[in-house]
């Protein structure tokens, strides 16, 4: 075996070529090298990204999931409040019957009340003429 010649001859073209593509090999290699590097930091820089939007959606899902809940609760309140409404509405009903039956009643009444103290005038003068009479006649009689 030959031992490997240490001196390079520049002058020679093909050692001169050799070494020309060696650099360009040597600067490809570093520029790859910087652009892995920023590759490297985009993706994690992505990554964080990643990672924050994952924490707002499962923020928003939470939100949403609560809003869901609410809502049904508010409903739920809601069905309520209306049944409520609605038996109020049936009392209002029977109560404005009751009314109308008790004025009706009232008038009734009333009348009633007209007509007795109509009678008991009407027997009070017959009972003021008879006492009239009466006295009248105990007097003639005296």
């Amino acid at each position: 075996s030959t031992p490997l010649k240490m001196d390079v001859d520049y002058a020679n073209p093909l050692h001169k070529q050799f070494a020309e593509l060696w650099n360009a090999v040597e600067n490809e290699k570093s520029a790859l090298s910087g652009k892995e590097k920023i590759q490297k930091e985009e993706i994690e820089t992505l990554k964080a990204k990643c990672d924050e939007m994952q924490r707002k959606l499962k923020t928003e899902e939470e939100m949403k999931k609560s809003l869901v809940a609410e809502r049904e609760m508010i409903e739920g309140k809601c069905s309520t409040l209306e049944k409520e409404v609605d038996e109020l509405k049936m009392i209002h009903t029977q109560d404005e019957s009751s009314i109308k039956a008790l004025e009706g009643e009232y008038v009734r009444l009333r009348e009633m009340v007209t007509s007795l103290e109509m009678d008991l005038k009407t027997e009070r003068t017959k009972f003021e003429n008879k006492c009239t009479d009466l006295q009248e006649e105990m007097t003639r009689s005296d």
